[in-house]
């Protein structure tokens, strides 16, 4: 079946979209190929450089009532469908296949029907995405063996991807957690040997995003790459646009910082000290419960303590996209990745509880391997397609 049709695995973040072939062989592992394309939502016509998001708790509070988009908003999302729409049509040309099926991730939370975006923190909202995007397709002679059956988690489809893949992190594993830190942050969990989306753990369990750091901001800001070079052009009184002109990006932060930059420095600190919290909260919340770690960016959050996983220790820890990339370097392993392990150490011990301390430590230090980073940084595309050829199955053998 799969030879009938292109598969087209898409990954929209909040600066970007990226758009991969992605094909299944017979044992049902999935990778991808050779076809990709890229576009940036700023080179196109009514993109503005200075467009503010609505507020995420004004977003969150007009879903309760029922929105449409600001006239800012639309103009902005004009120029994301047509990018997505570019991407798709690049792929189709360079496969010589315009019969497609996609499978489509973005962050933020999504419309009742899962093809729009209702809420975003680093972008517009656009509650008809799928409807507008369609129909530029159709214009464009690409043609959908299929609707686009939902607009997916970009983080849910991290963990499809890393479960998926051949050599995926998530494999032979029966508990495990993925922090995926690129523009935003992805958050993925395998529980007793299966896939468990926070949207559908959300009573007892938050996503990163939602949690409010020490100094006010989403935590999203302390340990996404676009928050770090945000907090360090905080620090120094320069704006990101500013720093993209200078190509001060985080790998150059992190590799100031190792040759003695205070302001730079100070930054990876606050990094390393709000991951260290962010994956003890993870660890506790499933060995013990919610232990009120964190305040919410909606003030009128609540977490439940009980949950039917309580007791779950994890066998691994996955870190991906850029951040995980950031830690692979000389300049992320001394600068982050070491003074995150001492200060997750000193967490666990404090824990008191022992069943706890002794799966997580060897003596004082990390167990080997609970760390591990994922090299499989297109995550999301291929989990996007992944679920979206196997809605397709699903569908075509009912």
């Amino acid at each position: 079946m799969q030879n009938k049709i292109l598969i087209i695995g898409v990954d929209g973040g909040a600066t970007k979209v990226v758009a991969h072939v992605v094909t299944v062989d017979e044992a049902g592992f999935y990778e991808l190929g050779k076809s990709v394309a890229q576009r940036q939502y700023q080179d196109y016509p009514g993109y503005d450089r200075q467009f503010k998001p609505v507020p995420l708790p004004a977003q969150l509070a007009d879903l309760q009532k029922g929105f449409e988009p600001t006239d800012e908003e639309m103009k902005q999302s004009s120029a994301y469908i047509q990018a997505f729409a570019d991407v798709i049509r690049e792929i189709a040309e360079s496969e010589n296949q315009y019969h497609v099926l996609i499978g489509m991730g973005m962050p933020g939370l999504k419309t009742n029907d899962k093809r729009g975006i209702a809420a975003l923190a680093n972008g517009p909202r656009m509650p008809h995405f799928c409807d507008l995007l369609e129909e530029k397709l159709e214009k464009l002679d690409v043609h959908l063996v299929s609707p686009v059956h939902k607009l997916g988690s970009d983080a849910d489809y991290c963990g499809m991807g890393e479960t998926f893949a051949l050599d995926g992190s998530f494999r032979n594993v029966n508990n495990a957690y993925y922090l995926g830190g690129g523009t935003g942050v992805a958050d993925a969990m395998v529980l007793n040997g299966h896939l468990l989306a926070f949207d559908d753990a959300k009573p007892w369990i938050a996503k990163t995003w939602e949690f409010k750091s020490s100094g006010g901001y989403s935590l999203e800001r302390y340990i996404s790459a676009k928050g770090v070079q945000f907090l360090y052009g905080e620090s120094i009184g320069i704006s990101t646009e500013e720093l993209d002109k200078k190509g001060v990006y985080g790998q150059q932060i992190l590799e100031m910082a190792q040759k003695g930059d205070h302001k730079a420095a100070e930054t990876i600190a606050m990094v390393s000290g709000h991951l260290a919290k962010l994956l003890f909260e993870r660890m506790s919340t499933l060995y013990s419960g919610w232990q009120s770690s964190f305040e919410f960016i909606n003030e009128t959050k609540t977490l439940d303590p009980q949950h039917p996983f309580k007791g779950t220790l994890l066998d691994r820890i996955v870190i991906g996209q850029r951040l995980g990339d950031w830690l692979g370097l000389d300049a992320g392993a001394k600068m982050l990745l070491e003074p995150l392990k001492s200060q997750l150490e000193t967490f666990i011990l404090s824990s008191g509880e022992e069943e706890f301390i002794q799966h997580y430590l060897s003596g004082n230090k990390l167990k080997k391997g609970l760390i591990k980073l994922s090299s499989l940084r297109a995550a999301p595309a291929l989990g996007a397609g992944a679920d979206a050829f196997l809605n397709y199955q699903k569908k075509s053998t009912c």
